[in-house]
């Protein structure tokens, strides 16, 4: 039994898959594939034009994944970037191991920004390539435990704090989720925790069945010990520690302190792209769209290479409702890769915006998933219902039905529906869209809560 066991344990190790995604440098390709081998794992090689999305079965297993930065298809700057999007920033940079045949300053920045740290510069020449095995198995080994420098204090602390980041990050994310519509509001006072971040079903999904305020006293304890130890040393707060308070205030509803903080860390480290981030995105949120602006700007002076930075100036724009120069810096993102989710989710909501709607419904159907313009469509539907402008709302509810594919019509939109037909006195209609919404979704509680009020009489 135990000789059988073990061939199967074997014979599975054999045949992991282990992700390498390049096109037409087969040199490179043939260095992945033999290095990997001898670690016993079978190589999969996967173009750079494969749909990322389609492909989350494969990626899904936990194990680095190697990335050719020469692709040719995709820019390997958009691959990293739509799978940090995909599986957070944090979980995803730890799992990605970059081979290179020439790095010039600004790729250098780039790796620096997204947080790259297992790069490999190969040149083809059998002395160097012998080392570059050695180093890349060391990247391999590293990424597949999750640590940078195994056994070391400094790693292993390292390694606590990026968890506790990815997961202030997952935090974050769906309170500025909240706060586009992209989820709905929870319930509770406001400035609490729990209406910060407890109730957002999707975000205990994603850090599983634990309480959210367990979360910020781990933050809040890890930030307290750091402070105590700077603060017995007699140092001041560095840009890192700053930024991290900064998103906890985020999250309790006090973004005014956390720009402060930002600005600050900022000003400490002018080369922390963390903070930069966070700051342009707090700034945006507040509608202080020029000074956003002026530190992605900043940014994409610095590192003109990336695409999620053209994007987030037209998302600025945007939301500044200056659609002519949304749509130029979303064109400037296509033109760079034509199969950008996030270009073309706001390109078709320029589209949108400008009355075009057959362009729209086919940038989203090009698209992998159409949840950014699912999301704003939703939350200006939801302005205009409390404007008390029902008919232009539901207008705007017919045209999104139109141009979103039907996996994007989720339970949200049919009850967003409902409860705008509700508020105008056509409780009959009403009723039907809720039913609607349960349909999509039998579990969705506020559409059975509501329901059940109306068909109590509680609610005409």
């Amino acid at each position: 039994m135990g000789k059988a066991s073990n061939s199967v344990s074997a014979a599975s190790k054999h045949f992991a898959e282990a992700i390498v995604i390049s096109d037409d440098q087969d040199w490179i390709w043939n260095f992945a594939r033999q290095a990997l081998h001898r670690s016993g794992l079978s190589p999969l090689r996967l173009p750079s034009s494969v749909s990322l999305r389609d492909s989350r079965a494969r990626l899904d297993n936990g194990r680095p994944i190697v990335i050719d930065w020469a692709c040719r298809a995709r820019p390997a700057s958009a691959l990293i970037e739509e799978l940090r999007e995909y599986y957070g920033n944090g979980a995803m940079t730890d799992r990605i191991i970059v081979l290179a045949t020439d790095v010039i300053r600004e790729d250098a920045l780039y790796f620096g920004e997204l947080g790259i740290a297992r790069l490999l510069v190969l040149r083809n020449r059998d002395v160097e390539l012998a080392r570059a095995t050695r180093d890349f198995l060391a990247h391999w080994q590293s990424a597949a435990t999750g640590l940078a420098q195994a056994g070391s204090a400094g790693a292993r602390s390292d390694a606590q704090w990026r968890s506790l980041l990815r997961h202030i990050d997952t935090a974050m994310e769906h309170y500025w989720e909240k706060k586009e519509g992209r989820v709905e509001e929870p319930q509770g006072a406001p400035g609490s925790v729990d209406f910060a971040i407890a109730s957002s079903v999707s975000a205990e999904r994603a850090l599983g069945a634990k309480a959210w305020a367990a979360l910020i006293d781990r933050a809040r304890g890890f930030l307290g010990r750091a402070l105590d130890t700077r603060n017995a040393a007699g140092n001041d707060a560095s840009a890192r520690d700053l930024d991290l308070e900064a998103s906890l205030l985020v999250l309790l509803d006090r973004p005014a302190e956390a720009l402060q903080r930002w600005l600050r860390a900022c000003e400490l480290n002018p080369n922390f792209h963390r903070a930069h981030v966070n700051f342009s995105r707090c700034l945006r949120q507040m509608g202080r769209h020029e000074e956003a602006l002026a530190i992605v700007r900043l940014r994409h002076d610095q590192n003109r290479k990336s695409i999620g930075l053209l994007v987030e100036m037209g998302d600025i724009h945007l939301s500044a409702n200056e659609i002519d120069k949304a749509s130029h810096h979303y064109q400037m993102a296509l033109d760079r890769d034509a199969a950008s989710e996030a270009a073309l989710n706001g390109m078709a909501q320029v589209k949108f915006a400008r009355g075009e709607l057959h362009e729209c419904r086919q940038l989203l159907a090009r698209s992998g998933s159409s949840s950014r313009a699912a999301a704003r469509f939703n939350a200006m539907g939801i302005d205009l219902v409390r404007a008390g402008k029902f008919a232009e709302a539901l207008e705007l509810y017919a045209r999104a039905q139109f141009v979103l594919p039907q996996q994007e019509k989720g339970p949200m939109l049919f009850y967003n529906m409902g409860l705008c037909y509700l508020r105008w006195g056509r409780g009959d209609v009403a009723r039907d869209f809720v039913k609607l919404a349960l349909i999509k979704d039998p579990a969705y509680a506020k559409a059975k809560s509501l329901l059940a009020r109306m068909e109590s009489g509680e609610v005409a």
